[in-house]
């Protein structure tokens, strides 16, 4: 009887020790499964806040783009009419100088009056010279700003389109 009794202590407590660590293993695999849960919640919430503040970001960068964009074309459209009025204005002087030129001295200078021709000429080349090259420089400055806004557009686009990779990264990585 005492070794009978040895032998079902002996394995009893074997079998209740087995069960109280399968039912260990099974509530902290439980936990650890609940934790995983909470933390990938709270890494995709994280996600998606990165993500919106992506589109924010791009958005804002959009805006501002845009926004500069219209201030250089309406700082290049001032200039454009400041310098056709300066070049009208000159046209104008120069036109009246030879007019006046040509009345006062029209009985005895054809010289004089030939040479106000010339001064009226050379004035009126250098006004359309002027107005040649204020088209070119706004022509420029127009170029530039679309280039650079091109630049930008490209830049954005590209940061959004690593935000996607990484938030489909991160979705896949919580999927898993």
């Amino acid at each position: 009887m005492g070794l009978g009794s040895f032998f079902k202590n002996l394995f009893g407590s074997g079998q209740e020790k087995a069960s109280e660590m399968q039912q260990d293993v099974k509530e902290a695999s439980q936990k650890l499964a609940e934790e995983a849960k909470v933390a990938a919640s709270n890494l995709k919430e994280k996600a998606t806040e990165v993500w919106e503040e992506t589109k924010e970001a791009r958005e804002s960068a959009k805006e501002r783009a845009e926004e500069t964009w219209e201030n250089v074309k309406e700082k290049a459209d001032e200039v454009w009419e400041e310098t056709k009025e300066a070049a009208e204005s000159l046209k104008e002087k120069a036109k009246e100088t030879f007019d006046e030129a040509k009345e006062t001295v029209s009985g005895t200078a054809e010289k004089t009056e030939t040479k106000a021709e010339e001064v009226a000429k050379d004035l009126n080349k250098k006004s359309e010279e002027l107005v040649e090259t204020a088209e070119e420089k706004a022509a420029e400055v127009k170029e530039n700003v679309s280039e650079n806004i091109a630049k930008l557009d490209e830049e954005v686009d590209e940061v959004t389109q690593k935000a996607k990779e990484n938030f489909k990264n991160i979705e896949e990585d919580l999927n898993d």
